[in-house]
């Protein structure tokens, strides 16, 4: 969720701080659950996913998902040149791509990294960065070799 942040904020945008009702919470709550990790880090609400976006077309262009959600802040203003890949019901910006990226430039709000093996989008978006990676790797050792 920080490196989604941070990107934005670099690119020029800005954050706000969450604060939520108490029907809020039950809605769509984006903080810290009590309990276990299991608990913190289960699917807690959905994800809309623009249509035709570069997340969209990695996971195989589902409109929503479900995710986890473990933040007290979320974009505010999005920066010039970001496109927002998701929202959550409540208008939270979920997921970011940088628009003229030379290189793999997604990030997103919920953390795919906790129990990977247990969700296909966390296998998918981490392939598709691996892949990424790969690609970017090869070019740079046949530039090398010219």
């Amino acid at each position: 969720c920080r490196g989604l942040q941070e990107i934005n904020v670099a690119l020029g945008g800005t954050l706000r701080r969450l604060a939520y009702t108490e029907q809020q919470r039950k809605e769509c709550f984006h903080g810290f659950p009590e309990g276990p990790p299991d608990v913190m880090y289960g699917d807690s609400h959905t994800v809309l996913l623009r249509e035709g976006g570069t997340l969209a077309g990695i996971l195989g262009g589902p409109t929503q998902i479900r995710v986890n959600s473990c933040h007290n802040q979320a974009i505010d203003t999005v920066a010039e040149g970001v496109h927002v890949e998701g929202v959550s019901p409540d208008g939270v910006v979920e997921a970011i791509s940088v628009a003229e990226a030379k290189n793999f430039a997604l990030a997103v709000q919920w953390h795919p990294e906790y129990k990977p093996e247990r969700s296909i989008q966390s296998q998918q978006i981490y392939a598709a960065f691996g892949d990424a990676c790969a690609e970017r790797r090869a070019s740079r050792s046949m530039s090398s070799t010219e």
